[in-house]
């Protein structure tokens, strides 16, 4: 039985305060964590705070999305998303 879920109250912050922080491939590692924890959920949301970062690891995490939140995605920028994070938001929003 599938679950009706389309808000998964999960996070994962880098440190922001370091001046290198951003999207980066170890990343990757840690996302695929919180949406194993959603693994039945096909709606989603992403709050995205970010200066930017590898756009590699940003289309690892785009794929990663689209992937498993089939019926729809949502994405919040509650202050910036720059650079690699720009990729994110743009693509999603096209989804």
């Amino acid at each position: 039985m599938r679950r009706n879920c389309s808000l998964v109250n999960s996070c994962y912050t880098e440190n922001s305060e370091h001046p290198f922080a951003g999207i980066n491939m170890g990343d990757t590692i840690h996302f695929e964590e919180m949406l194993r924890s959603v693994e039945d959920c096909k709606k989603g949301v992403l709050m995205i705070n970010s200066s930017g970062g590898n756009g590699n690891a940003a289309e690892k995490l785009l794929m990663m999305c689209r992937k498993r939140f089939t019926e729809s995605f949502t994405v919040i920028i509650p202050n910036f998303a720059k650079s690699a994070a720009t990729m994110i938001v743009w693509e999603l929003t096209r989804y």
